[in-house]
């Protein structure tokens, strides 16, 4: 049954090779209760896809082993098919009833970036003309440090000016523009960071813009971004499994 619902979970996150894929596609024709499995798990999805987001696949692990012995029971009452039907049937009779909180923990967008973020610390050597501070720089990070963070775009929109090149700029103007909730700026500045592709801040920036997409409810963005650093296992990938898995994705 684990074993199961691990395989199902890959491939339907796509973590699957092709060839395993494909391999797992043959089993679902030959194996009927792997097929009822999978079944069972597309319906509770379905059932959920108008709510808002859920961390369903974790907590279903949770209410799976805590329930087990009652299903083992019900298992030998009833006939696999009916046993399926009733489970999901019970779960949309919960979601329409608007009593789902109850049983999953909803979302919450803000509360997963509170628990995980915090604003960049200045870290800036003199490793290369791009890095090297300049009385501007000094000034712009101190105003940064000091979360003020209105002004501190000012003087990195400044440097930006002078130099278009300075990824750090970049880097700190977009964690300062989501301090301030200015997310689709945000963006655009971490974003700029990465077209540099060979540079001091590649995973700072690529942490910061997944964090943007939270705030700006977009899951699948979301989804992609903290897969991408989850699977560079860099500096942040431990972090964003866990909130890969908040957001309901493995």
């Amino acid at each position: 049954m684990d074993k199961n619902k691990h395989l199902i979970s890959r491939y339907l996150e796509g973590e699957m090779e092709p060839i395993e894929a494909t391999g797992f596609e043959e089993s679902l024709e030959n194996d009927p209760e792997l097929k009822e499995e999978m079944d069972l798990y597309r319906e509770v999805e379905a059932a959920i896809a108008d709510t808002e987001a859920l961390d369903l696949r974790a907590q279903l692990d949770e209410i799976h082993e805590e329930l087990t012995p009652q299903l083992e029971k019900m298992k030998k009452k009833s006939s696999k098919r009916v046993l399926r039907y009733a489970v999901a049937a019970t779960i949309a009779v919960i979601i329409s009833l608007g009593t789902y909180s109850l049983f999953f923990k909803g979302v919450d967008n803000n509360k997963i970036v509170s628990e995980f973020y915090k604003p960049y610390d200045v870290t800036l050597v003199n490793r290369s003309a791009n890095t090297s501070i300049t009385p501007l720089m000094r000034e712009a990070l101190y105003k940064y440090e000091n979360q003020d963070y209105k002004e501190a775009i000012l003087l990195f929109r400044e440097i930006l000016e002078i130099n278009p090149e300075m990824t750090a700029s970049h880097l700190y103007a977009g964690i300062s523009y989501l301090e301030i909730e200015q997310y689709r700026k945000a963006e655009k500045s971490l974003t700029a960071v990465l077209k540099h592709n060979d540079n001091l801040y590649m995973e700072q920036a690529d942490w910061y813009l997944g964090m943007v997409y939270i705030l700006n409810n977009e899951k699948d963005k979301a989804n992609m971004q903290f897969r991408k650093i989850k699977n560079s296992e860099g500096y942040y990938a431990d972090e964003a499994r866990k909130i890969l898995r908040k957001l309901g994705t493995k």
